[in-house]
């Protein structure tokens, strides 16, 4: 009886004489336990050896209710909803926080039922399609964004994340999820949303109120300059041509600060267009540099161009759009030479099968 209640640290010896004994005093009877006790006796190679085996045991117990311990204590203090399932999506354990949120008076109280007892029809019909697509091909629902209605009648949107749930041979028992509250931070996207309409809002007002602004201002200044170019040409003496010289430079660069404006707005306002204008490309990039020949010849510095002979001569492009760039880049050439020449060259870069596509160089 001892050798069997699991006494087994005792010598071998001391177990054989344990078997003599019963045997001798049982004998008359007929009971013979030594075909019982002898064989465990001699198993027992050492009480070393069985007490090892205890001691593992018992280790083996004390890592188990320290990983009771964790999970009891997860279940209990995290806020996230974390929840266990069998295959037919009934709850099987629960934290205390998805308690709370379903409003059950414990988490043991919502064991064996299902979604279908705490939330709307809708809700629990897409639930369990997603659950059921999830045993079935055990691919993971990861960071699902779901609005809900908590027992406490807040609106709250949550991240849910599932995962089948397999025993120790690899068979599918059904599945767990933790779902997490993420109801501030959709709020300030939609708080950042609402703030980036009403910018994009104002940014497309500002860029009407330039076009118009920038529109409304171009027509007297072409006045301006048309009345200026008449005045330059009739007879004047020298010192009044300077002055009206100034006044038309002055307005022609005015002018083309209002086009870059008139035209900024427009490309924030996606209305930019590009015209189709006949143009000899030679005489376009002549007439051009004439404009700022004045300001060359004014610092000494030479003003040169050329179009190699493999370009075409007429091209089909915005007119406008080819002199303002020329104009500018030209210009910020002449305006940091302080010595030199500016030179503009035009070659043939590639042959398209529709169009040629130019080079144009501007060396200082």
């Amino acid at each position: 009886h001892l050798i069997e209640a699991g006494i087994f640290w005792w010598p071998v010896y001391k177990l054989s004489a344990i078997a003599k004994f019963t045997t001798a005093a049982f004998s008359a009877s007929g009971v013979v336990l030594l075909a019982r006790v002898l064989p465990k006796a001699l198993d027992l190679k050492s009480g070393a050896e069985y007490a090892a085996v205890v001691d593992d045991r018992r280790e083996a117990q004390k890592m188990l209710k320290r990983e009771q311990f964790l999970l009891r204590t997860m279940m209990k203090t995290l806020p996230d909803l974390i929840y266990f399932k069998d295959t037919e999506s009934r709850f099987t354990r629960i934290s205390d926080s998805l308690a709370e949120f379903l409003g059950a008076d414990s988490p043991e109280a919502v064991v064996g039922k299902t979604d279908y007892d705490f939330f709307p029809v809708d809700f629990a019909n897409e639930a369990r399609a997603d659950e059921i697509r999830l045993m079935q091909t055990r691919k993971p629902i990861i960071g699902k964004e779901e609005p809900e209605h908590s027992a406490a009648g807040k609106d709250v949107w949550l991240s849910s994340t599932k995962l089948p749930l397999c025993d120790e041979t690899d068979e599918l028992i059904g599945l767990f999820g933790l779902s997490r509250d993420i109801t501030p931070q959709k709020r300030a996207a939609e708080v950042m949303e609402t703030a980036k309409e009403a910018a994009e809002a104002a940014n497309r007002a500002k860029s009407d109120f330039l076009a118009n602004m920038s529109h409304e201002i171009r027509t007297p200044m072409n006045s301006i300059m048309g009345m200026t170019e008449l005045m330059l040409d009739s007879d004047l003496t020298l010192t009044q041509k300077d002055y009206l010289s100034i006044v038309y430079e002055s307005a022609e660069s005015l002018l083309e600060v209002i086009n870059e404006i008139l035209d900024f707005s427009k490309i924030e306002a996606g209305k930019l267009e590009l015209t189709e204008d006949d143009v000899s490309l030679r005489d376009e990039v002549g007439d051009t540099l004439k404009s700022l020949a004045l300001r060359a010849h004014s610092k000494g510095i030479e003003l040169a161009w050329q179009v190699h002979a493999d370009v075409p001569e007429y091209f089909v492009t915005d007119r406008v759009r080819l002199r303002q760039v020329l104009m500018n880049l030209v210009g910020n050439a002449i305006k940091f030479t302080l010595e030199g020449e500016v030179v503009v060259e035009v070659t043939r870069d590639e042959v398209l099968p529709q169009a040629t596509r130019l080079h144009f160089v501007v060396r200082d």
